[in-house]
């Protein structure tokens, strides 16, 4: 997923991975100790809108923040993973469950990330 984004991505899109799954009781341990909190997407994607004024007293373009949930087979998102995604929408961000890079790629159609086109 991590090379797909690269490639698709237009230059002016952040994003990052947010790598809290797997590595047992002490890694989960670690984590939480660094500050990471339960049920934040695993990937954070953040871009502006160039087509929007620029708003009075902001340097930059209205940004938007896209949170997308990976998930595989029939797993579906946890309570803490609910909880965090409707916290975000609350807060105008927008979120994506997607189980495949063809759901990636509609999520970014959907919410009007910048990107290449891709055919899948």
């Amino acid at each position: 997923m991590a090379e797909a984004l690269d490639i698709i991505l237009m230059p002016s899109v952040l994003w990052s991975t947010v790598p809290s799954g797997g590595g047992g009781a002490k890694r989960g341990a670690f984590l939480k100790a660094m500050g990471l909190k339960r049920g934040v997407p695993d990937i954070l994607i953040f871009w502006s809108d160039s087509a929007c004024p620029v708003l009075p007293g902001r340097d930059g373009r209205p940004s938007f923040v896209l949170g997308i949930e990976l998930k595989a087979g029939k797993n579906k998102p946890s309570d803490a993973q609910k909880e965090w995604h409707a916290r975000a929408k609350l807060l105008g961000h927008m979120i994506a469950v997607c189980y495949s890079l063809k759901e990636v790629v509609e999520a970014l159609d959907r919410f009007k990330v910048p990107h290449r086109p891709v055919k899948i």
